[in-house]
């Protein structure tokens, strides 16, 4: 049985090369961007999620910025907010996105929402939530959102 990154890897075959397989993981969130049906991004860089050595591409590559802040910018446009997602701390040590991502979508003046990804009641950690809102403070974050309704609502943070 292959493992994640092993297949991740297959993936990259299938793609051509690992840029054509980013560039289309990038290009399928600006389709859910653009559909309208959504407020909210999230897992928005799960792609790195067996990158952690950085041995499958460099996130500082001029190329895969590139991909993201043209995410970012219709994301932006559309009026939506990102999630920032404790998953990535679990899976991989960083959340997803990146806190440089964060801090892009904070210049951007994009919203930012918490989530846990608690599919087991392990994940219910406040001390997460404390992590997390910490992040959001070092990008710049003075507040998050939550939504009801498809409205936002925004929290002090």
């Amino acid at each position: 049985m292959e493992s994640g990154k092993e297949y991740w890897i297959e993936n990259t075959k299938i793609f051509g090369s690992t840029q054509d397989y980013i560039k289309e993981y990038y290009k399928q969130i600006i389709k859910l961007v653009s559909s309208g049906i959504y407020d909210c991004v999230g897992h928005l860089d799960y792609i790195k999620l067996y990158n952690e050595k950085q041995d499958l591409f460099l996130e500082e590559s001029g190329w895969y910025k590139k991909e993201v802040i043209e995410v970012l910018d219709l994301i932006k446009e559309k009026n939506m907010a990102i999630e920032i997602n404790a998953g990535g701390i679990r899976k991989c040590k960083t959340p997803f996105p990146s806190l440089w991502i964060i801090k892009e979508a904070k210049k951007r003046n994009i919203p930012l929402t918490i989530g846990l990804d608690a599919h087991f009641k392990e994940h219910f950690d406040n001390e997460m939530v404390k992590k997390l809102i910490d992040i959001a403070k070092e990008a710049g974050y003075k507040s998050v959102v939550r939504f009801k309704n498809r409205k936002i609502i925004e929290m002090k943070i």
